[in-house]
């Protein structure tokens, strides 16, 4: 199975907005692109509960939902929740996870990877995480690609 995690698209101006910001709109629009040119259609999407302050992690996932016919599984937002599912996963599955940033290392680290960075930074929206299985059975993290295509 390979998982890749993204953090959720842009906030809006006014903290007390729970939805994306056009920036964010646009972001989320531009993951629909990249997995048709990138990757393959994902075979199960997740994204965090929405809580009253955020729905920005389902939002960020509906419009790749929309284009490949999927549902988005926002059922829980704890990461050893959510990586208790995962491991539940066929090993042949592409999995797409939209976190929230501050906890995305945690779930990283519970779903078995070892090299987690520390942190995602505040300011970072266009990163993703593949973790790709090893022929020893561990997870490793590679952090390279940047969405460029959605500035």
């Amino acid at each position: 199975m390979t998982i890749l995690i993204i953090r959720h698209g842009e906030k809006p101006e006014a903290k007390e907005d729970p939805h994306l910001s056009e920036k964010g709109r646009q972001r989320a629009q531009a993951l629909v692109a990249l997995f048709r040119t990138c990757f393959r259609a994902p075979d199960k999407l997740y994204a965090a509960a929405d809580k009253p302050k955020s729905y920005r992690p389902r939002e960020t996932l509906e419009p790749i939902a929309r284009a490949f016919g999927l549902e988005i599984d926002a059922s829980t937002g704890e990461s050893a929740a959510l990586a208790e599912r995962l491991r539940d996963e066929p090993d042949t599955s592409l999995v797409l996870v939209s976190w929230r940033h501050e906890l995305i290392p945690n779930l990283a680290r519970g779903l078995g990877a070892s090299d987690v960075p520390a942190d995602w930074p505040d300011d970072l929206y266009d990163r993703m995480w593949r973790l790709m299985p090893m022929a020893d059975g561990t997870l490793r993290v590679a952090d390279s690609l940047r969405l460029q295509n959605s500035r």
